[in-house]
């Protein structure tokens, strides 16, 4: 796989990992899993965003060029669960797609939220990205914070050790080589982005 330089060590390729909150959680666990195996993680943590802002503004454009990824990682859907309006936000996922292009992805799809029934969301995700890169989250149990939405790290690190085993197993990705981390690694290379930040435009 080609790559070229990104933040964190020039001479490894980089995974990009972007979305929401639930990153928060799942970015120290892939962390672990790339360092283990040779890759830089930039990972890209809006809070509150939907994939209405990443799809109409310009930021993953950016973060794509910025780190040229041989993989790219999705956890996105859990802020829009409650919403109706289902037909506008499968079009924005298909704008992201359309953004990604010929990138190796995958799509981890919204958690449950006690607070919402999700009307749509995560069958909207499903029919753009298709069966084989989009997970279903709901299949995992996740003890959780006590907001009662946002997994404990313990919680997400199980859900990536099972993200990590269906991409294994289910997706076809040559080259790319996630062996069970041996150690735990402290996060770095990531971007914090505010709910109130607009966007690059």
């Amino acid at each position: 796989m080609a790559f070229r330089p990104a933040p964190g060590d020039p001479n490894k390729p980089t995974i990009l990992l972007i979305g929401d909150s639930t990153l928060e959680g799942l970015a120290r666990r892939f962390h672990d899993y790339a360092v283990e195996n040779g890759y830089n993680l930039r990972s890209i943590i809006w809070y509150g965003s939907t994939s209405k802002q990443w799809a109409r503004s310009k930021d993953l454009e950016y973060y794509i060029n910025e780190s040229q990824p041989v993989f790219i990682i999705v956890s996105l859907g859990t802020n829009e669960i409650g919403f109706n309006d289902y037909g506008v936000r499968e079009e924005c996922v298909r704008q992201m797609v359309h953004t990604i292009g010929d990138i190796p992805y995958v799509w981890l799809g919204p958690i449950t939220w006690p607070r919402y029934k999700d009307r749509g969301m995560a069958a909207a995700i499903r029919r753009v990205v298709g069966d084989e890169r989009y997970f279903d989250s709901t299949t995992v149990q996740l003890a959780r914070q006590r907001d009662g939405l946002h997994p404990t790290y313990e919680a997400a690190a199980r859900w990536v050790d099972i993200v990590v085993q269906w991409i294994l197993k289910e997706v076809n990705i040559p080259g790319l080589d996630l062996r069970m981390p041996t150690r735990k690694t402290t996060l770095s290379n990531y971007v914090s982005l505010r709910p109130s930040y607009k966007g690059r435009h």
